[in-house]
Order: structure tokens, then C-alpha cells, then sequence
């Protein structure tokens, strides 16, 4: 099978649209492309502590097997012979999935989460699983099992988090797709970060499990994070669609509903736009409020109505929703391996004693509280058909702290970076982030702040 002549760290600059294509046409092996990814992977996964695992001789023997199928002349799939990663708390049946914690250290599942089983239907070659902090909880990729992600435009800063090690992988060139979860941000949050495309779709877009009970219940979805939206666009066609095994995917595959694939080029011409800022009262950084709102200007250009307008969005929301449900799924999950907290990030089981403090009334509260704010945003949604934020309040900051202490001046506390993100997940809706400056090519492994990013969100 010829390779068109492409030396391999370019190779692993191509977009998965583009590979597809090489492969499909015959121009360039599933081997090869595997192989370059591989290759990287050892050279600069020291560097960033991307990769959790790394499953070298299962995806080139799934390479040789997907280059045999483009031979014989076959039907292949939307990504046949691309290679992607995983995030380490997504199940991939015969590799250790350890959620970045020592209690799940050595554990292999015996099955593949829906996501990836449609993933491989489809022709993607797993590669690895990507780190994250212990359980996915924090905005800043570390734990004691594999240490701290890097970002590789500047490597004493973060790719943020909970899917940081996939961010950080994807933007260096160690693949072009990855798999990754969202429970308040966890997806596009490190986008932003690290320059890359990052979608959260509506919840129940995509199916969830089988594989370990969420620690997010109702508000976790899978989704994918790419350097092009139509990279992204072409994944999520992949995942999407209904499952019998989860109850909440209740949605239809989007082709299904609109005659057409989620890559079709949108019309924007008219479109009412809202633009906020701060959601009315947030810190956010200057810097990122320049980058933002000079990125606002493409759609004015895009002939779209923009107006100023902040969404219903309380301050203590994310805080309220957590308590009531994050914090007794915490406390279920580490419940059985109570005798190794010590093990655990004092963090986690601090979130699992507050437990003891919810009540049944608070959690109907917290319950009414978000069908009236989704009542409210219903409102809103019907005057603007999209809302602009930054994605991020702040820009990467350095790996020896978890979060920025201070944004424009004022505390910040653990959650002050991740203000625009987690209301898009407890009401259910899709959000995705996008590069306000770009593209820029993945050789220059050097960060630059006018290249953070903003977010697009659409009811």
C-alpha cells in the first residue's frame, strides 16, 4: 500500500478529514499512520505526561488489520485507520482504565463504553488512554498515580482539566481526535487551554456507560475534542444516537433529525447573538476578555444581530447543584473502599463526608431551582439563538498551583477559572468551544495568550 510521500511529524499534523481521505484513497497506510503517532508519543509524552497507558502492539495490530480491510476493497468506516485517544476513565475492554486514582490502579475492564465501541465500528484505532486528575475532579490535570499534564505550547503551564491529558495530547500532535467526559467544563475547558476544538453535547446525545457509576450523575456526557470543528463534527456523527442500556439517550442521531451530518455548514446570516462577557458580575481576566470580544467581530462579519446581553445565571448555581448531587454520588462511589481513603485525594473524601450534611429536601430544592432556571433560559433562548462567552476566566496558569488564587484582582477560590462552563451541563445543553485566534501550526510547541479561546452555546 503506497504512503504519500509526508514526513511523519507532519503526518501527525493532518487532520483526521484528511487522513481518512490518504487512507481511503489508498495514499497512505493505517500502519504508517499509526505508526508516526506511536513514535511521538514516545518522544514527547515524557515531556507532557499526556498518556496514561499506552497500547503500542494492540493498535498496530489493529492498523494491519484496518490496512488489510482498504485492500481487499471493503466497506470501511467514517474513521477507518484513524488513530485517537481515550480518556483513563472511559472503559476500553483490555485496558487498564484507572479514573488517575490508586484504588482503581490495576483495573481492566471487560468491555468497551458505548462511545468507544462506536468509535472502533467505525474505524478509529485506539492508541492510549489520556490522564486526568483522581476522578475526573479538578480543573487541573495531576494525581499520584501518573503526576502532571502539560501543556505543550508552554510546559510549566496547564492544559487545564478533567480531560487535560487528551487536550494535551491532540494539541501536540499525538493523534488528532480524543475521547473525553464533561461534567462541568471538562471538555471545553482544556480546548480553551491548549487551542483546540472541544464539544459538550446535550445530555443524552450521546450514550453513556456501561462502565463505572458517574460521580456527575445526569449532568456527564462524552464528547470529543479535535483540532478542526470538522474533525469534531465528523466524531460526533460517530457517537451520537440512542442506546438501549442508557435511559437518558433518548436523542436521536443529529443526522437523523436534520437530513444531513453535523459537519453541513451552518447559516448564520441574521442570527440573534447574545455576547457576555462575564455573565454580568464574573472576574475574568483582561486579557481574556480582549481576545473574546475582538472574536465576537466574526460574526458581525458573519452578518448576525450581536447584542450585549448576560443570561439568568445566579453565582452560587454550580455550588448548589453540586452539593445536592455531586457530593452524595461522591460519597457512594468511595463508599466501598472506605478503608483506603487514605489513598485518596483528601479533596474527594472531604466532598464525600459533606454528604452526610444533604438533605432529602435540599436536593428537591436544588431540583425545582433548575427547572425554573431552565424556564428562565428558555426565555433567553427565545430571544437570541446563540450566547458567546470566554470559555475560560483566566489563561492557563503555571503547573505549581492547581487554580489561579486571584482573577483581575479578586478572589478566585478552586472555581473561579470555570464560571462560564458547568450551567451548560446541569440544564442539559450543548456547548462547544472554539479558537478565537488560529489555527497555528503544531511544530511550535510555545504557547502565546492572544491564542485562548472563546465559546459558542446555542439552546
Amino acid at each position: 500500500m503506497a504512503t504519500a510521500t509526508v514526513d511523519r511529524d507532519e503526518l501527525c499534523r493532518l487532520p483526521a478529514t484528511r487522513l481518512t481521505e490518504l487512507i481511503r484513497r489508498r495514499q497512505l497506510s493505517p500502519v504508517e499512520a499509526v505508526r508516526a503517532v506511536l513514535e511521538r508519543i514516545d518522544r514527547l509524552n515524557p515531556g507532557l505526561i499526556a498518556f496514561t497507558t499506552v497500547a503500542a502492539e494492540r493498535a498496530l495490530d489493529q492498523a494491519r488489520t484496518a490496512e488489510g480491510a482498504v485492500m481487499a476493497g471493503g466497506a470501511l468506516g467514517p474513521l477507518h485507520g484513524v488513530p485517537i485517544s481515550v480518556k483513563d476513565s472511559i472503559w476500553v475492554s483490555g485496558v487498564r482504565c484507572t479514573w488517575g486514582s490508586a484504588l482503581y490502579r490495576d483495573f481492566v475492564p471487560d468491555h468497551d463504553a458505548i462511545a468507544v465501541e462506536r468509535l472502533l465500528a467505525a474505524g478509529a484505532i485506539v492508541v492510549g488512554k489520556t490522564n486526568l486528575p483522581e476522578l475526573s475532579q479538578k480543573g487541573f490535570t495531576d494525581n499520584r498515580l501518573f503526576g502532571t499534564s502539560r501543556n505543550p505550547w508552554d510546559r510549566e503551564r496547564t492544559p487545564g482539566g478533567s480531560t487535560g491529558g487528551g487536550a494535551a495530547a491532540v494539541a501536540a500532535g499525538l493523534g488528532p481526535l480524543t475521547l473525553g467526559t464533561d461534567a462541568g467544563g471538562s471538555i471545553r475547558r482544556p480546548a480553551s487551554h491548549t487551542g483546540l476544538v472541544g464539544f459538550k453535547p446535550s445530555q443524552g446525545r450521546v450514550p453513556l456507560g456501561p462502565g463505572f457509576p458517574s460521580i456527575n450523575p445526569g449532568y456527564t456526557v462524552d464528547g470529543p475534542l479535535a483540532r478542526t470543528v470538522a474533525d469534531v463534527a465528523m466524531m460526533f456523527d460517530v457517537l451520537a444516537g440512542p442506546h438501549p442500556s442508557d435511559r437518558e439517550s433518548f436523542l436521536p442521531p443529529l443526522s437523523a433529525e436534520i437530513g444531513r451530518s453535523a459537519a453541513w455548514p451552518a447559516k448564520l446570516e441574521g442570527r440573534r447573538v447574545a455576547w457576555s462577557p462575564d455573565l454580568g458580575d464574573r472576574a475574568v481576566d483582561p486579557a481574556v476578555r480582549e481576545i473574546c470580544a475582538r472574536a465576537v467581530g466574526a460574526f458581525e462579519e458573519l452578518g448576525c444581530r450581536v447584542e450585549r446581553a448576560d443570561p439568568p445565571i445566579p453565582a452560587d448555581f454550580e455550588a448548589t447543584m453540586t452539593r445536592a448531587f455531586g457530593a452524595p454520588a461522591m460519597a457512594e462511589v468511595l463508599a466501598p473502599e472506605r478503608a483506603r481513603w487514605g489513598e485518596v485525594d483528601p479533596s474527594l473524601t472531604a466532598t464525600a463526608e459533606l454528604a452526610e450534611t444533604v438533605t432529602g429536601r435540599e436536593v428537591y430544592r436544588a431540583l425545582r431551582r433548575r427547572a425554573a432556571l431552565f424556564e428562565e433560559l428558555g426565555a433567553f433562548f427565545g430571544r437570541h439563538d446563540l450566547l458567546l462567552t470566554p470559555t475560560v476566566a483566566a489563561l492557563p496558569w503555571p503547573v505549581t498551583t492547581e487554580y489561579p488564587a486571584e482573577i483581575d484582582g479578586r478572589a478566585a477560590g478552586p472555581r473561579g477559572h470555570a464560571v462560564f462552563t458547568p450551567f451548560a451541563n446541569h440544564l442539559g445543553l450543548p456547548a462547544i468551544s472554539v479558537p478565537a485566534i488560529g489555527p497555528r501550526p503544531v511544530s511550535r510547541l510555545a504557547f502565546r495568550s492572544s491564542d485562548h479561546t472563546s465559546r459558542t452555546q446555542r439552546c
